[in-house]
C-alpha cells in the first residue's frame, strides 16, 4: 500500500497516475491471459492463436472429445464466446477460469469472449490496448459491440474506431456499428 500521509498535491497525482498505468497494465495482460486460456481450450478456426488456424470445428472437436454439432450426454461443447472467424471454446472453460480469479462464470466467459473478439477481429484495438494507447475497459465495451457482425463490418469498425478510440465515448463507437451493419450486414 502507498504510503500517502506524507505526500503534498503532486506526490498524490503522481502517485495516482502510477496506480493507474499499473492498473492498465495489469489489465491488459489480463486479456492475454484470457486469450490463452482460450486457446488451452479451443477448438476451430485460430485455435493454435493466430488468425485462422484452418481446422474443421467438427472433426477436430471430435479428436479431441468435445460434442460438436450434436448433444453427447455428458460431453462438453464447444461454444461460440466471440463473433464470426473466432475458434469455439469449451463450454466449462470459463465456469474454470472464472473460479480461480473469483469472478462469475459469465464475466468469465465474457473476459474470454472479448479477449477472442479482440485478437481475431480487432486486431489494431488489440495492438492499442498492448502498446498502452487504450485501456482494456474501452477495447471491451467495442468488442462487445462487434460480436454480432460479420468479419467485414468488424474490421470496418476496427479500422474506423482504432485510432479515436481512446478519446471518444461508447455513443460514436455505437454509430460506427450501425454504419458497419448498415453497409455490410444489412439483414441484421
Amino acid at each position: 500500500m502507498i504510503e500517502t500521509t506524507r505526500l503534498d498535491v503532486a506526490g498524490v497525482v503522481a502517485a495516482a497516475v502510477e496506480c493507474r498505468r499499473v492498473a492498465d497494465r495489469a489489465e491488459a495482460e489480463l486479456l492475454v491471459v484470457a486469450v490463452r486460456w482460450a486457446d488451452l481450450h479451443t477448438v476451430g478456426p485460430g485455435a493454435d492463436g493466430g488468425a485462422d488456424g484452418g481446422a474443421d470445428n467438427g472433426a477436430a472437436g471430435a479428436a479431441a472429445g468435445f460434442g460438436v454439432g450434436r448433444d453427447l450426454v455428458g460431453a462438453q461443447r464447444l461454444v461460440p464466446l466471440a463473433g464470426a472467424g473466432t475458434p469455439l471454446v469449451a463450454e466449462f472453460a470459463p465456469g474454470e477460469l472464472g473460479a480461480a480469479l473469483g469472478i462469475t462464470s459469465h464475466a468469465a466467459a465474457c473476459l474470454v469472449g472479448d479477449s477472442l473478439e479482440l485478437r481475431h477481429r480487432l486486431p489494431r484495438l488489440w495492438a492499442a490496448v498492448h502498446a498502452g494507447r487504450l485501456q482494456a475497459w474501452r477495447a471491451r465495451k467495442v468488442a462487445q459491440t462487434t460480436v454480432c457482425l460479420s468479419v467485414q463490418a468488424a474490421g470496418f469498425v476496427d479500422a474506423q474506431v482504432a485510432p479515436v478510440a481512446h478519446k471518444v465515448g461508447l455513443s460514436r463507437v455505437l454509430r460506427l456499428v450501425e454504419v458497419a451493419m448498415r453497409r455490410y450486414d444489412p439483414d441484421l
